[in-house]
């Protein structure tokens, strides 16, 4: 691997905030991951070996404490990320928060 790819995978590194967007750094971790081929390796592989170093904090412990024959696919993983950090219930209090808005009488529509 080419130290310049690590790094730019190292300086985007996702750490578990609530305020981070899983759903963003995979995308960002996978446009990163498309710039290296290795001839005879799989994008997946490539991913899966990578990944770890895209991590930091709890997300990283959180990747730790899986079971190492759960992760044999890069579907898996990313699965299993979402469900951690992008959980059902937050999916449902955002649909919420959107069925719920209601602008004030006198709030503009930008402020509300």
């Amino acid at each position: 691997m080419k130290p310049a790819l690590l790094n730019l995978i190292q300086n985007n590194q996702f750490v578990g905030f609530d305020h981070e967007d899983p759903y963003l750094h995979l995308h960002t971790f996978i446009e990163l991951c498309g710039t290296v081929k290795i001839h005879q390796v799989p994008e997946d592989v490539i991913r899966m070996k990578l990944f770890p170093f895209s991590l930091l904090g709890k997300a990283k412990m959180w990747l730790n404490a899986l079971p190492h024959q759960s992760l044999t696919r890069w579907s898996n993983i990313e699965t299993k990320f979402l469900a951690r950090f992008f959980p059902l219930a937050k999916i449902n209090q955002a649909k919420s928060e959107i069925v719920t808005f209601s602008q004030k009488q006198d709030e503009l529509i930008s402020e509300a």
